[in-house]
C-alpha cells in the first residue's frame, strides 16, 4: 500500500473541512479524462466495471472493492471531534479578523487554543492528529494491450518533449483505491494559534492575520492507495481456492484471469517491475498444473494467497 505525504504550501482564506470545491476539480477532471482517453480505448470512471468475460462476475468484484473501501476507512480515517473543531475555530478566528472584528477573534482562539490542549493532553506521542478523511475509487476500464499502447504513447511524447500530451494519458493509467487524510500537525499548530494571540494583544493585526492563514495551509495530508487489480487477483484466487476441489475448471479460470489482473497491476507500475510479479506467476502456473493433474493445492494457494497480501500492503 503506497503511501504520500505532504504539505499544503499555498496560502488560504478558509480551508473547507470537506473539500467540496476539491471534489468538484476532480469530477471535471475525470470526465475530461473519459472524453479524452477515447483513442486509446481507456476508460477510468469512478466506479469502472471490469469485462464480463472475468471468471468473477463483475458485481462481485465491485461489492469487494465497496468493503475494502470500507475497511480502510474504518482502519486508517479515525476522526477526532476536537481536532475538527480546533480547526473550524480557526476558520472562524481568520474570517472575524478579515471582518476587524478583533474581539470576536481573540474569543474564538481561546476556545481553539482550549481544545488543542485537550489533544496535547489526550495524545501527547501523536504528531499528526485526523480531522477529516475520504476515499475514492479509480477503476480503470481497460485491457492489457491498451494499456501497454498508452504506456508506449506517452513514452514517445515524453521523448519528443510534449510533456503535457503525455500526462492526459499518464493520468488515465490509474486503478486503485485511494484514501485521503487530512491531519492536524501538533508540532506546529498549538505554537502558531499561541502566536496569533500574542501578536493580537500587542495590536499586530496584520501579522496575526497571516500567521493564521498559514497555520491553516501546513494541514498535513496523507494519500494511500491501493491497487484494484490486485484486490481483484486476490478475490479471484481466494475463490479458486474455494471451488478447486469441486469445479477445477472454474478454478483455472479464475487463476488466469487472477494472472492477468497481476500484469494489469506490474504494467501500471504499482510496486517495482522487480521478481515479485514474476514469482507469484510462477506460483499460479504450479497450482493450475497441479489442478490439472488432480493433486493437492491447498498449500499453494495459502502461499499464493499470503504473496499477493504481502504485494498489496507493500505497495
Amino acid at each position: 500500500m503506497n503511501t504520500k505525504l505532504f504539505i499544503f504550501i499555498a496560502l488560504v482564506t478558509v480551508m473547507p473541512i470537506i473539500g467540496c470545491s476539491q471534489k468538484k476539480t476532480q469530477a471535471q477532471a475525470k470526465q475530461k479524462t473519459v472524453k479524452e482517453e477515447k483513442p486509446l480505448g481507456l476508460s477510468a470512471r469512478n466506479r469502472g466495471i471490469l469485462p464480463d468475460s472475468l471468471s468473477l462476475p463483475a458485481d462481485s468484484l465491485q461489492a469487494n472493492i465497496a468493503r475494502q473501501k470500507q475497511e480502510l476507512l474504518k482502519k486508517k480515517a479515525k476522526h477526532i471531534q476536537e481536532a475538527m473543531d480546533a480547526v473550524e475555530g480557526t476558520q472562524d478566528a481568520l474570517a472575524a479578523l478579515q471582518h476587524g472584528e478583533k474581539d470576536k477573534a481573540m474569543a474564538v482562539l481561546t476556545q481553539v487554543d482550549g481544545k488543542i490542549d485537550l489533544l496535547l493532553a489526550r495524545y501527547p506521542e501523536d504528531k499528526l492528529i485526523p480531522i477529516d478523511a475520504s476515499v475514492d475509487d479509480f477503476n480503470l476500464v481497460s485491457n492489457l494491450d491498451a494499456v501497454k499502447k498508452a504506456r508506449k504513447e506517452a513514452k514517445k511524447l515524453l521523448d519528443k518533449g510534449y510533456v503535457q500530451d503525455a500526462r492526459h494519458i499518464i493520468d488515465q493509467l490509474v486503478s486503485e483505491i485511494r484514501v485521503t487524510t487530512v491531519y492536524l500537525p501538533m508540532d506546529t499548530y498549538p505554537d502558531a494559534i499561541k502566536e496569533v494571540a500574542k501578536l493580537l494583544n500587542q495590536g499586530k493585526e496584520n501579522e496575526a492575520l497571516r500567521v493564521l492563514q498559514t497555520a491553516l495551509s501546513t494541514l498535513v495530508v496523507d494519500e494511500q492507495a491501493v491497487p484494484v487489480p490486485i484486490i481483484n487477483a486476490e478475490a479471484m484466487i481466494e475463490t479458486a481456492s474455494q471451488v478447486a476441489d469441486t469445479a477445477k475448471v472454474q478454478a483455472q479460470g479464475l487463476l488466469r484471469d487472477a494472472r492477468g489482473q497481476l500484469a494489469m497491476a506490474k504494467e501500471l507500475g504499482y510496486g517495482k517491475r522487480d521478481g515479485e510479479y514474476k514469482k507469484m506467476e510462477k506460483e499460479i502456473k504450479s497450482v493450475s498444473e497441479k489442478l490439472a493433474n488432480g493433486e493437492k493445492t491447498g498449500d499453494l494457494f495459502h502461499r499464493l494467497l499470503n504473496h499477493v497480501r504481502a504485494l498489496k500492503k507493500k505497495i
